[in-house]
């Protein structure tokens, strides 16, 4: 199992979803097997899903959804079908058999498993914010009042509603301001309207046919990312191992994250029977 050690730049390719027949961009860095895709955050793109992959072995893929980066733009708000058709189409046409989802990618990559339980081999659902039913009244309340100032440009109201949502790392000040004031320069928040009422899963049963070994990462005390979603998703899928990471802990750095994932991806064997 090759490194992802390639001192080449990252290739930057842009072509057609097959199944929307939109133009996605999509990066690709590293040589050999396996090939993983990183599908990023709603306030995320291709660096922030790349940044996780530190360590990861052989290839891996990052793409923009629809509406980020130089992705097309969806006309819209951005949908889950949307979404999980970009995980679909890039998945098919790079030949990747792993999957790494943050939060919205979390949601996409769920979805086309759920289409296709063969997809992929190894996945990580990294702070999932829904399974079979939307995020709870409160909090799309909460997150409709964050777009509405993003989309008015009230940066200090949108900062505040939006960090909770962040991962752990990207709380602090500073970061949660570029990171806000970076989705509201490129037009982001109009992409978001539909995100809290995102349900991938339809029914938890339909969870047990998916052949993938799978990790969930949760987080304590998040209000945009219940553990018990990610509990609930452990619970139905065959083959999963539940990692729930406490407030302050190592693994809610960046860097820890990472390096959790490079040991799930590295590990050949099943986890122990729960």
């Amino acid at each position: 199992m090759s490194r992802s050690t390639s001192t080449n730049p990252p290739v930057v390719d842009t072509w057609a979803d097959n199944a929307r027949d939109q133009a996605l961009e999509v990066v690709r860095d590293g040589t050999g097997a396996p090939v993983t895709l990183m599908a990023h955050s709603a306030m995320g793109s291709i660096k922030e899903s790349w940044r996780y992959g530190a360590g990861v072995p052989g290839t891996k893929v990052a793409f923009h959804f629809p509406g980020y980066g130089a992705s097309a733009h969806p006309g819209g708000a951005l949908t889950l079908d949307a979404a999980a058709d970009s995980v679909g189409s890039v998945a098919r046409r790079t030949g990747a058999t792993r999957a790494v989802g943050v939060s919205l990618g979390a949601s996409a990559v769920l979805r086309a498993m759920i289409r296709d339980p063969g997809l992929f081999s190894h996945v990580a659902l990294i702070l999932p914010f829904a399974a079979d039913t939307p995020v709870p009244p409160a909090i799309q309340r909460r997150y409709n009042r964050a777009v509405a100032h993003g989309l008015n440009g009230n940066l200090k109201g949108a900062v505040d509603l939006v960090r909770p949502s962040l991962p752990p790392h990207a709380r602090f000040d500073a970061l949660a301001d570029s990171i806000t004031r970076e989705a509201m320069r490129a037009g982001t928040f109009e992409l978001l309207g539909t995100i809290p009422t995102f349900t991938p899963v339809p029914d938890r049963a339909v969870l047990s046919a998916v052949t993938a070994r799978v990790l969930v990462i949760g987080h304590a005390h998040d209000p945009y990312h219940s553990l018990d979603v990610a509990t609930r998703l452990s619970a139905a899928i065959p083959d999963a191992e539940l990692h729930l990471a406490a407030p302050r802990s190592a693994l809610t750095g960046r860097a820890g994250i990472a390096r959790r994932l490079a040991r799930f991806f590295d590990n050949p064997a099943p986890p122990a029977a729960r």
